[in-house]
């Protein structure tokens, strides 16, 4: 099943509630992102970094209770809640998370944001390495 085309986040939260699951969502035309919330957890793990993750929309418990927090997980697995919201573009490519839901919408919202600051431009993966400079003659 294909993903639905991002729209605008609705103003008021019942709004989302008619939205398909998984519809990501925008915020003056940008995907946005955001850090997994963990604050909820008896013994967060902090041992590594943690990455940020596209938002969607969430039709799903995100508790065991069958409890859902928020209208609005990770892309990867809309269980996760999330906290400190931003540009998706805004995320550098090493704190992105991997997975393929995520990996693509990050992919497009850098094509977004660069067909709208560089018309014209071709956008490369943000998980690509840079071009290789052109050796350096020496004296």
């Amino acid at each position: 099943m294909a993903r639905p085309e991002p729209v605008e986040w609705p103003k008021d939260d019942t709004e989302v509630d008619r939205l398909a699951h998984g519809t990501p969502l925008l915020t003056d035309g940008e995907l946005w992102a955001a850090w997994r919330d963990a604050n909820f957890l008896v013994c967060p793990d902090t041992s590594k970094p943690k990455a940020a993750h596209v938002i969607v929309v969430n039709h799903l418990p995100q508790m065991r209770s069958g409890k859902r927090i928020a209208n609005y997980g990770a892309a990867c697995n809309p269980k996760i809640m999330l906290d400190l919201m931003q540009p998706a573009h805004a995320f550098s490519s090493a704190a992105r998370c991997t997975r393929p839901a995520c990996n693509a919408l990050f992919a497009k919202a850098d094509v977004a944001r660069l067909s709208v600051s560089q018309p014209g431009a071709t956008a490369t993966s943000p998980n690509s390495s840079p071009a290789p400079l052109p050796p350096r003659q020496i004296g």
